[in-house]
């Protein structure tokens, strides 16, 4: 779907829709049983897709062939820095709310998607242009 549309469609779109999406999509697994679940998970999974696949193509697109090592590096070293957050934060959730802690983790990142749509500047269906960073 991302490559479908990905001329068409801006990629925060794309990104905005997928973390929604993921959001939404955990929000009722402390209330349902095993096959529920797993829709709810596959819908994740494709939030994430469409949070991924637009981050890592603008990274292919704008970056020298010979700094794209550097620069996934990069990615994916600060993308697994939240770990550092989440897990504890789960732990926490699910120590402190065993019933509802996929709730409430779905609750926050819901809210911290909301507050990074509103703060961060970039107009509403404009396409954001990334800054050259392999000079």
């Amino acid at each position: 779907m991302v490559g479908a549309y990905g001329k068409r469609v801006p990629r925060t779109t794309f990104v905005l829709l997928g973390a929604l999406v993921t959001s939404l999509a955990i929000l009722p697994g402390n209330l349902s049983g095993l096959f529920p679940l797993l829709t709810f998970w596959l819908a994740a999974g494709i939030g994430q897709n469409w949070v991924n696949l637009p981050a890592e193509t603008l990274l292919a697109e704008r970056t020298e062939e010979a700094a794209q090592g550097r620069v996934y590096g990069a990615h994916f070293a600060w993308s697994h820095l939240w770990y550092a957050f989440a897990y504890p934060l789960a732990g926490f959730l699910g120590t402190r709310f065993p019933d509802r802690s996929i709730l409430y983790g779905g609750l926050l990142a819901l809210v911290v998607l909301m507050i990074t749509w509103v703060t961060s500047g970039a107009p509403r269906g404009e396409r954001a242009v990334a800054p050259d960073i392999a000079k």
